[in-house]
């Protein structure tokens, strides 16, 4: 794995987003974390939307796709942190899980001077799957599309999936975009081959 990062709940619960950063995740191009707290955050946030069996079926299947992803025994570590007091399990997590980033919307929570000590990073999700884009195009061009061949109630093309999120991360579809006008120039057959053409 390049690197760890710690998934809040906030990028968890917009389905196509969550997929997303899960779809790169199973490609290898980073290890996801996150902890009890963090999928109990993403339960009660969703209840209002989805039946309670959808929620618990999605965490379930989260934890068997990624056995290794539950950090545990980090509630010591809370006390002493200065960031806000209600995402405090969400840094202490990432320390004792050793990531190198935590992947939020609420940047705000995560400010620099709290989480730089520890070698932390707080990152929007548009700049780090942009970052994952980066360490590795072809991996993460390939998720994407595994994505959308994975959707069939109601089935979504891949342009579909790329304009939905286009919505939350705008720079990284972006660049998703970019990359594979740029592929389709120099090598049409591989960039198919990464569609599942």
């Amino acid at each position: 794995m390049a690197f760890w990062a710690v998934l809040d709940a906030c990028v968890l619960h917009p389905i196509a987003l969550a997929d997303a950063l899960l779809w790169v995740a199973h490609g290898e191009v980073y290890q996801p974390l996150w902890s009890r707290d963090i999928l109990e955050e993403l339960r009660r946030s969703v209840l209002e939307r989805l039946p309670e069996a959808n929620i618990d079926r999605r965490i379930t299947a989260m934890a068997e796709a990624f056995p290794e992803a539950e950090v545990s025994d980090y509630a010591p570590v809370i006390e002493g942190l200065t960031n806000d007091p209600g995402d405090r399990h969400v840094l202490a997590a990432a320390i004792v899980g050793n990531a190198q980033v935590i992947v939020t919307t609420n940047l705000r929570h995560f400010p620099t001077e709290a989480c730089e000590p520890y070698g932390i990073e707080a990152q929007h999700p548009d700049a780090f799957l942009t970052h994952a884009l980066h360490i590795d195009t072809e991996r993460v061009i390939s998720a994407l599309a595994q994505q959308a061949s994975s959707k069939q109630n109601p089935p979504i093309s891949f342009e579909q999936l790329l304009d939905r999120l286009a919505e939350m991360t705008p720079a990284f579809i972006g660049e998703v975009r970019d990359a594979m006008q740029e592929l389709k120039a120099r090598d049409p057959a591989r960039l198919e081959r990464l569609l599942g053409s």
